[in-house]
């Protein structure tokens, strides 16, 4: 039976049909219905070489700012200044994916009520970005971890959802119109608002 199922996952993910991850409750089941084979230690022992290859592979001078402390539901701000103090422009935009990772930022509407308007030019920093982190230790070790688990097919079909996840537009305005105005990659690197408050 359970061969089937990833037949069925990889049938839902890989071909791009839609999956309903309407609530939380539905995308724990999913993934306990599909990665029964990914165990908990699978997941430590990938996240811990992950985070070592990163240690390895990006060395950039930083500091940050702590600030201070606040309690949970607390709305002073004890962190005025900036979090990132000082940080090693040159030796940042040294490393290609970096690189390639910048001029994203500019592509995006913050306002989840205004559908997003891509450009050619803006799909192709995105094609770019993903060709570029795919050859990055990192990834390459991500896609193994994933094909290894019957999760892709190959580092071709990774690239391509991980291209989908991050830059496919979705509604999430909140309103009964259908609003294309977010992206996975929007939403974690860049951020958007909704009335006037950062989602």
């Amino acid at each position: 039976w359970f061969p089937e199922k990833i037949v069925k996952f990889c049938q839902n993910w890989i071909f791009g049909q839609k999956i309903d991850f309407s609530n939380s409750v539905s995308i724990v089941n999913y993934f306990d219905y599909y990665f029964t084979d990914v165990s908990d230690n699978d997941l430590l022992e990938i996240s811990q070489k992950l985070f070592d290859l990163a240690k390895e592979d990006f060395q950039i001078d930083y500091s940050i700012n702590l600030g201070g402390q606040v309690n949970v539901g607390s709305n002073s701000d004890k962190s005025p200044e900036k979090l990132l103090q000082k940080v090693d422009e040159a030796q940042l935009e040294s490393y290609e994916s970096i690189k390639a990772f910048l001029p994203l930022m500019d592509n995006y509407d913050p306002d989840v009520l205004h559908a997003e308007d891509r450009s050619q030019e803006e799909m192709n920093e995105e094609d770019n970005f993903i060709q570029v982190i795919m050859q990055t230790r990192i990834m390459q070790e991500t896609s193994d971890f994933l094909t290894s688990k019957n999760v892709v097919q190959n580092s071709e079909a990774f690239e391509v959802k991980l291209k989908e996840l991050w830059f496919e537009l979705y509604d999430r305005d909140g309103t009964s119109a259908n609003v294309l105005d977010s992206s996975g990659f929007e939403h974690v690197f860049v951020g958007e608002s909704k009335k006037n408050q950062v989602t």
